[in-house]
């Protein structure tokens, strides 16, 4: 939850942004009009590259491993959740590595190496 809503806040203020460019250079307080500010597909890319995910950004992690008995309950609807965040988010990681092909990715999700097929 935490990833998605900075993904989505880092989105918005690259819209922000680009549509209000002066928002950012003046010191007066400015009238914008949110109904112009439309999250594009070039705001998800930038926020993608931008946006750490939130296990690098802590400290200490407070986890421990799921206990044998929940993990055989568990493989299956995790296997499924998986395999459907892999079937969303391989689009926009294979268009990063398209796009910038001489630039580093913030990460490499396992599973998503696959850009070239």
């Amino acid at each position: 939850g935490a990833d998605f809503s900075a993904l989505a806040a880092e989105a918005s203020l690259c819209a922000l942004r680009r549509t209000y460019p002066q928002v950012y250079k003046s010191d007066l307080k400015l009238v914008v009009d949110p109904a112009k500010v439309a999250v594009r597909k070039p705001d998800w890319l930038s926020a993608i590259k931008n946006v750490r995910p939130a296990s690098l950004r802590t400290g200490a992690v407070c986890a421990r491993p799921i206990p044998y008995a929940l993990r055989k309950s568990l493989s299956t609807p995790f296997d499924q959740m998986r395999s459907l965040l892999q079937r969303v988010f391989r689009p926009y990681h294979c268009q990063l590595n398209q796009a910038h092909e001489d630039a580093p990715v913030p990460f490499e999700p396992s599973g998503l190496s696959c850009c070239s097929q």
